[in-house]
């Protein structure tokens, strides 16, 4: 399997993006919009309601959501890792 190559400085710069908007931890917030599975609390409103959503709409992410994001920006789209841990463990697996 051929795997798009990862621009270092620009997960960087994304991650310091994040951080420094003091993007938050949420249960089922993804990039793309979702809900909290407990309350129905809708995650990230300002997202363009896909992964392409510019980092500054991003109040909360879960971790798959935040490792799907950070892979997708840092190789400006050509990797698309599923969504769910146990989903991009066997993908990485495979």
């Amino acid at each position: 399997m051929s795997v798009a190559k990862i621009d270092l400085d620009n997960l960087e710069s994304l991650f310091s993006d994040l951080q420094r908007q003091g993007v938050n931890y949420g249960l089922g917030a993804k990039p793309e919009g979702g809900s909290d599975p407990r309350n129905g609390r809708r995650w990230n409103t300002r997202s363009n309601g896909h992964l392409s959503t510019r980092p500054s709409t991003i109040d909360n992410l879960d971790c798959s959501g935040f490792i799907r994001y950070l892979l997708f920006k840092a190789t400006d789209g050509g990797l698309v890792i599923p969504d769910g841990s146990q989903m991009q463990r066997g993908w990485c697996e495979r």
